[in-house]
């Protein structure tokens, strides 16, 4: 496991759509959220580079590489703007 992964809290924020530019509250399709709190991406291995939908391609977020936003309590964050948002999962389809 890379540093990357082992630093992360599992929170899922940087895993939502980015739509008009700003990211929403609304989770990855592929986010699952467990009983701990914590999130975990159901593809997680080939997430990089998938089209999820809404314009959106999954990156890769660290420190050299990451989105133009900041997320309150990462420990990739950069001094960039923070994006105050609270994932709101939905039972069933994205309406």
């Amino acid at each position: 496991m890379r540093r990357i992964e082992i630093i992360c809290l599992r929170c899922g924020k940087c895993c939502t759509y980015i739509i008009d530019r700003k990211p929403s509250k609304i989770p990855c399709k592929h986010l699952v959220k467990l009983d701990d709190g914590t999130t975990k991406c159901k593809f997680y291995n080939q997430r990089v580079g998938k089209k999820l939908g809404y314009g959106n391609v999954c990156g890769l977020r660290t420190k050299e590489k990451d989105s133009p936003f900041d997320f309150v309590g990462c420990p990739y964050n950069t001094n960039k703007p923070i994006a105050g948002v609270d994932i709101e999962f939905y039972e069933g389809e994205l309406k």
